[in-house]
């Protein structure tokens, strides 16, 4: 037999599934949890009915574990008559909900492809996590309990969307109060003057397409970042940064 999912939140309500054999000699089935106590004491069960959802598949809601302040193993049996339960038990994990602090950044192109890092609490390295982009999914890249990476999906058209978190097996999501918001891609037609002095200081207005007023627009010279100044959707001003040598560079514009 084996168990899905293998992480659970402690404040309970959970569906955990289990898959096996021979489960099909009656309609009713319990599941027995042996949950771990501290403090040295011995361990504690709960028992729950279940519901047959196949042949060979059991559904049991999980019971609340206040005691799982961290991650804790727990086990799990099951019985057909109430009384018999299997011989061999199944181990899953109770574990804190996650949850988001913020993430950055927050605005990003709608064909996608923009890797925003999720600040927060108690993400899970072992479990499968996602994000979700409103109502789309994109797997997540576990960098630390404090951090994941996802990278957006695209969009049809520019539209704000909150980011949720949730990992296998589970429906309830951890949201952000903040949205993400997606825009058109950027699109440069031209910039004015096209040469500047060394030691930097020339103001190049920069034109082109669907430019946003937002504190983190930014003009690129070459791996040079400098703040730009919103003029409107179609322009906007950036004052060169200095440089050692004479030298062409690309000039790249960033949300």
């Amino acid at each position: 037999m084996n168990v899905s999912p293998q992480y659970v939140f402690a404040d309970g309500g959970d569906i955990i599934s289990l898959f096996g054999h021979n489960l099909n000699i009656t309609d009713e089935v319990w599941c027995r949890f042996t949950l771990p106590s501290q403090n040295g004491r011995s361990n504690y069960y709960e028992i729950v009915q279940g519901s047959k959802i196949r042949e060979s598949s059991v559904d049991c809601q999980i019971p609340t574990y206040p005691l799982a302040s961290m991650e804790m193993e727990a086990f799990v049996e099951v019985s057909t008559n109430g009384q018999d339960y299997a011989s061999s038990r199944l181990s899953f994990n109770y574990a804190q909900k996650p949850k988001i602090l913020g993430f950055y950044p927050i605005l990003g192109s709608v064909n996608g492809g923009t890797v925003v890092t999720v600040s927060g609490t108690d993400f899970i390295r072992e479990s499968i996590l996602w994000c979700v982009f409103g109502h789309s999914e994109s797997p997540a890249l576990w960098v630390s309990h404090n951090e994941i990476a996802c990278t957006t999906p695209s969009v049809e058209y520019p539209v704000n969307v909150t980011l949720s978190l949730h990992f296998e097996g589970n429906t309830r999501l951890s949201e952000v109060s903040s949205s993400f918001a997606y825009h058109q891609e950027l699109s440069l037609v031209g910039a004015f003057p096209m040469r500047g002095f060394v030691s930097g200081g020339t103001i190049v207005t920069v034109r082109g397409k669907v430019f946003l007023d937002v504190p983190t627009l930014t003009c690129y010279f070459g791996n040079r970042a400098v703040p730009a100044k919103f003029v409107s959707i179609n322009s906007i001003e950036c004052q060169t940064p200095s440089v050692n040598k004479s030298q062409e560079v690309e000039l790249k514009v960033s949300l």
